[in-house]
């Protein structure tokens, strides 16, 4: 048996900010589990069921607090009538205690070897649910979106409409620190974007950058690459991507009435007179995807893909990827 209990809530302080405080509880129920030992002879584990009511509980608890920042330039003349940006930036903290702590009892030492090698192990490896799992987790977060839109007027004989543009409909910058970490704090610095072009046109971009130094043998080191060499990350992996859907829906059509000679010669040859609709979809995507994790050249991969289907008939369709 597993139970979850989310509790959260959300306030508004100092009126431009929303404060969403939360607190997570799960805990799982076995009527066994299960204990290993080394067994000198064989040279090898054993493993062996414990019966009776036993309890795995573990919680988590976050602080988040967010806001959006509004800017708009506005113009009087022209085709662009005003360019509106959106910041939104979230800061966050999320701490978790550590479960493989021994005081908790999850998690227990086995020898592997006659040599006295040893490793930890949980006491609901194999269960339905699983048990809690190691490490602390004491994390600072920072994030920052961007939104960017325009308006253009369309001007006509009677009238000027004003239509919205998205120019970029996602900007994402985000990072986290872990308190708790002896070293290599802060987390890889990830970006993200995406927008539309011509309300069919998707396009994606993403990034990963690695804010520490890494040594002659591809080795991470714990010295910052701004302090060292002015470098603000280094570029570890990228990828993109640019799609595009083309269809045509099937549309009503009308009955149209033939006269009897042509009624009569459609019955006569019912072969020769076949009712294509043929509506289709077609999706086109083109990706490219860079890595590079040590100082070795990188690797780099580009995929294009079709896929899509045609409507034949009422009944037959054909799809192909």
């Amino acid at each position: 048996m597993q139970h979850n209990i989310p509790v959260s809530a959300s306030f508004k302080v100092m009126k431009y900010f929303n404060l969403t405080p939360a607190i997570n509880f799960n805990e799982r129920w076995y009527i066994e589990t299960y204990k290993q030992r080394f067994d000198a002879e064989s040279n090898s584990i054993m493993t062996d069921t414990v019966k009776g009511f036993n309890a795995a509980h573990e919680y988590n608890g976050s602080l988040s607090l967010n806001t959006r920042i509004y800017g708009m330039k506005q113009f009087k003349k022209g085709k662009i009538a005003a360019i509106r940006h959106v910041l939104s930036p979230t800061l966050s903290y999320m701490y978790r205690p550590d479960f493989g702590e021994n005081k908790y009892g999850y998690y227990k030492t086995v020898q592997t070897d006659s040599i006295g090698n040893s490793r930890r192990y949980s006491i609901y490896e194999n269960t339905l649910y699983g048990g809690p799992s190691q490490g602390k987790s004491n994390l600072l977060s920072f994030s920052l979106d961007n939104n960017l839109e325009m308006k253009t007027r369309q001007y006509t004989d009677t009238a000027v409409n004003i239509k919205k543009i998205k120019i970029l409909e996602s900007f994402g910058l985000s990072a986290s620190y872990n308190l708790s970490a002896d070293s290599f704090n802060l987390s890889p610095i990830g970006m993200n974007a995406r927008t539309t072009l011509f309300d069919m046109v998707s396009l994606t971009a993403s990034g990963t950058f690695d804010p520490y130094l890494m040594n002659d043998q591809g080795i991470r080191i714990a010295k910052y690459s701004l302090t060292e060499n002015g470098k603000i990350a280094r570029l570890t992996s990228a990828g993109g991507s640019v799609g595009f859907n083309l269809n045509r829906q099937k549309g009503n059509k009308k009955s149209l009435k033939g006269t009897m000679e042509q009624v009569k010669e459609i019955n006569d040859h019912p072969d020769d007179y076949v009712d294509f609709s043929v509506p289709y979809n077609l999706s086109v995507n083109y990706s490219i995807t860079y890595s590079r994790p040590t100082n070795e050249k990188g690797n780099l991969s580009q995929i294009v893909g079709f896929k899509g289907e045609i409507s034949l008939t009422e009944d037959w369709k054909i799809t192909f990827n």
